[in-house]
C-alpha cells in the first residue's frame, strides 16, 4: 500500500514538502478480509510461508526515510547505467543521487508467515513556479495592505476635519438657543 498525505496546512507547508507512506505486508491476518480468513479455515488451506522475504525501495538521497519495522535496514548509492539493465527500464538520476534501502527478514528454524513494514518519508518538492506563486500572492498582500493604509489614512483626514465642523456647528446651534 502506497499514499501521500497532506496536512492540514497544505496551501501553504505542503506546496513545498510532503510526506509519502508505504506499508509493505504479507499475510498480515488482520488486514486479509474476514471471509477469506473463514474460507482458508473451512476448507483447511494453510497460508503462503516464506524461508526469506526482502523489501526494496529506492528513492532521491534528499529525501527523509523513516522505518518503522523490527528489521534492519541496509541501504547502498545506486551507480548509474548498472542498474538500468538489472531493472530493465532507466532509472531517474534527475534528483542526483538515488539510494537503495532493503529490509530482509529470514528466518533458518522455521518458516515466515507474516511481514510488514511501514515507511515514511518526507519530501521537498519545490518548483519554479510554486516560488513564483507564493512570490506574486507576497505582492499582492502588499498592495491590499496597502490599499488599507491608505484608506485609513484618507479616513483619518476626513475625521481630522469633522470633529472642528461639528463643534462650530454645535457651538452656533448652542449660540441660536440664547
Amino acid at each position: 500500500m502506497y499514499f501521500d498525505s497532506e496536512p492540514l496546512n497544505k496551501s501553504f507547508e505542503s506546496a513545498f514538502s510532503g510526506t509519502r507512506i508505504i506499508d509493505f505486508k504479507v499475510n498480515e491476518k488482520r488486514n486479509i478480509p474476514e471471509f477469506i480468513r473463514t474460507e482458508n479455515i473451512v476448507t483447511n488451506a494453510t497460508w503462503a510461508v516464506f524461508d526469506t522475504i526482502h523489501f526494496l525501495a529506492m528513492m532521491p538521497s534528499s529525501y527523509n526515510l523513516t522505518p518503522l519495522c523490527e528489521e534492519n535496514m541496509t541501504c547502498r548509492e545506486l551507480e548509474r547505467k548498472l542498474w538500468d539493465d538489472y531493472l530493465g527500464t532507466p532509472i531517474d538520476f534527475s534528483k542526483r543521487h538515488i539510494l537503495a534501502y532493503h529490509w530482509k527478514k529470514k528466518c533458518k528454524e522455521k518458516k515466515i508467515d507474516a511481514f510488514s513494514c511501514l515507511v515514511k518519508v518526507d519530501y521537498s518538492k519545490t518548483k519554479r513556479l510554486t516560488i513564483i506563486a507564493y512570490a506574486l500572492s507576497v505582492v499582492a498582500l502588499g498592495i491590499f495592505s496597502s490599499l488599507i493604509a491608505n484608506q485609513i489614512q484618507v479616513m483619518n483626514i476626513i475625521y481630522q476635519a469633522l470633529v472642528p465642523t461639528l463643534m462650530i456647528i454645535v457651538a452656533i446651534l448652542l449660540g441660536l438657543k440664547k
